[in-house]
């Protein structure tokens, strides 16, 4: 990912992104580094909450009905997370903050 979406600072870049040369730059260790405790890295393939709890294709994410995914996060810690249901809201807004619960 090479954008910001979902509150989350993009960490890979884009070297041929036309958008922004944001895009086209990777995060630096000392940027990861603010708050690298809740700084998501990575994140199953299906994490974005856009996809149907009920499709088949990611039953295997569902939990009781909810879904959670392993994410790693900055500090190395690997966390069975469930994100909150009002995220699938926030795809472009608002922008990742290292104060809020993941960024």
């Amino acid at each position: 990912m090479a954008s910001d979406v979902w509150r989350v600072r993009h960490v890979t870049g884009l070297v041929w992104s036309q958008a922004t040369p944001d895009e086209a730059r990777p995060m630096k260790g000392s940027e990861a580094g603010i708050s690298p405790s809740n700084k998501l890295i990575q994140g199953d393939w299906d994490w974005f909450p856009n996809h149907n709890i009920n499709d088949p294709r990611t039953w295997w994410h569902n939990y009781r009905g909810q879904h959670r995914f392993n994410v790693l996060f900055g500090d190395g810690h690997v966390q069975f997370y469930k994100f909150p249901e009002e995220m699938k809201n926030w795809q472009t807004s608002p922008p990742p903050d290292p104060n809020f619960t993941w960024w």
